[in-house]
């Protein structure tokens, strides 16, 4: 049976996540986004916060260094 999440009500929604051990707390988009994101798991095997091995072996992002002062313009 598929569930859209789209169309519950906010019990309704709270029923389903409950039922997978997820948060019931926040808004009815929230709610409908969690819940989607569950149904997206159980169905394709996709968890967005487990990392694959694709991205596990990756280099973490490291933001570039400052850049060094600019020296001082000899005086005249």
């Amino acid at each position: 049976m598929s569930v859209d999440p789209s169309a519950l009500k906010v019990d309704e929604l709270k029923v389903e996540l409950s039922k997978r051990g997820l948060a019931v707390s926040g808004r009815k988009a929230d709610l409908v986004s969690r819940l989607q994101m569950a149904l997206d798991d159980e169905e394709f095997g996709l968890s967005l916060d487990t990392p694959t091995a694709a991205n596990a072996s990756a280099a973490p992002f490291s933001a570039p260094e400052a850049a060094a002062e600019p020296a001082a313009a000899p005086e005249p």
